[in-house]
């Protein structure tokens, strides 16, 4: 298993590039950190026609983390909840 992270400094900037390499390296599981968009901004689309299962869990212009396998998983789950923590440092697929 191939499991890939990346602090992308945001993510806007850095989808053509992003793409490429997973066409090139097909990883499993993708880590990406510091993504910089709230989750409905986030380019879903791009990584899901490469067949990668997406999770976000963002903030506008603060760290945010996402992953996404290249496989169905069943959950996806933020690991601290929003009404008790306001990090979005934290997320697990399942």
């Amino acid at each position: 298993m191939r499991i890939a992270t990346y602090n992308v400094n945001s993510i806007k900037q850095r989808i053509e590039p992003m793409q490429r390499w997973l066409k090139e390296r097909a990883p499993d599981i993708v880590c990406l950190q510091e993504i910089k968009c709230v989750d409905e901004a986030f380019p879903r689309g791009a990584f899901e026609d490469l067949g990668y299962n997406v999770a976000v869990h963002g903030r506008r212009a603060i760290t945010a983390s996402r992953c996404f396998p290249n496989f169905r998983s069943t959950k996806s789950r933020r690991v601290f909840p929003a009404a008790t923590v306001t990090c979005t440092r934290a997320i697990s697929k399942r």
